[in-house]
């Protein structure tokens, strides 16, 4: 860069190597840093950063009171429709999974610490005075035993009892899991087979015809069975029958014979029934005699 002292108006020419020329103040004022920045803004040099603008700060409206949580449902129960005929109400179960699921959460519902204590003592009582000795130290197959409380019962008079259930709960010292609908135990193998739990039956037939496969010929099956006519169903029977006489006489027709009948009181009113195999009604009355 050279400087030509040309007079222009009091302000000096100055020139650059590329031939450019531009005119500075006389007093010069301003240093050439700052001339040189305004030429490169001038000619396409670098042009300052511009400054970053903060944003406007907008006063947002009050944030309102979050709304109490709602309380949780309780829990509904499965809604079950039920079929019905002259003498009978089934349960009706889109599956059969649907009916398992359903009677195996019938346990978390109860607390069954003080029913077994009195069910065992009420249980034994009746039980031994209709057995009276027949066949001692023999097995038994208990269904729908939940935590076993006819089991023990059983054992205190001598037998060699086992439940099956479809949920026994942890730690049962009496009963295994299993489907009275499928027993897993031999023909013929066993000597008497009880259960309170028909109630509970999604087929009825099928049952009794697994029973009297299991029973052995001059075994018994014995039967405590709800009185229908002091109340209904509750939340978790799958069957139901108008009369007593109604589902003993569907009981018979799968291959046993009513041998003797009680009514009893507790835990609810219903009836006992001895039911022998083939028709032989004389199996106790032989078996007594015997022993």
């Amino acid at each position: 860069m050279r400087e030509q002292p040309t007079d222009c108006a009091g302000v000096k020419v100055v020139y650059y190597s590329r031939g450019m020329a531009t005119c500075a103040p006389a007093d010069a004022r301003e240093t050439r840093r700052t001339w040189m920045g305004k030429l490169r803004e001038l000619f396409g040099g670098k042009k300052p950063k511009p400054q970053p603008q903060k944003p406007a700060v907008v006063a947002s409206a009050p944030k309102p009171a979050p709304a109490p949580a709602p309380k949780p449902a309780p829990a509904a129960k499965p809604a079950f429709d039920w079929s019905a005929s002259e003498s009978f109400q089934q349960r009706t179960y889109p599956t059969y999974e649907a009916y398992t699921e359903h009677q195996k959460s019938k346990l978390s519902k109860l607390d069954l610490t003080k029913y077994n204590v009195e069910f065992s003592a009420a249980l034994q009582d009746r039980i031994g005075k209709v057995l009276n000795g027949f066949k001692p130290g023999g097995n038994v197959l208990c269904l729908g035993a939940r935590t076993g409380a006819e089991c023990d019962a059983f054992i205190k008079l001598g037998y060699f009892p086992i439940g099956i259930d479809l949920n026994p709960g942890e730690g049962n010292r009496y009963v295994v899991v299993g489907d009275f609908h499928d027993l897993q135990y031999a023909d013929q193998s066993v000597d008497i087979v009880y259960t309170n739990a028909l109630d509970h039956a999604f087929d009825l037939e099928k049952i009794v015809k697994e029973v009297t496969r299991v029973l052995k010929d001059d075994g018994v099956f014995i039967a405590e069975i709800v009185d229908p006519s002091v109340r209904g169903p509750g939340d978790y029977e799958a069957i139901w029958w108008k009369t007593l006489g109604d589902v003993i006489e569907r009981i018979e027709k799968g291959g046993v014979t009513v041998w003797e009948n009680e009514d009893f009181e507790f835990p609810w009113k219903g009836r006992q029934v001895i039911f022998v195999k083939n028709g032989n009604r004389r199996v106790l009355d032989t078996k007594k005699a015997s022993s």
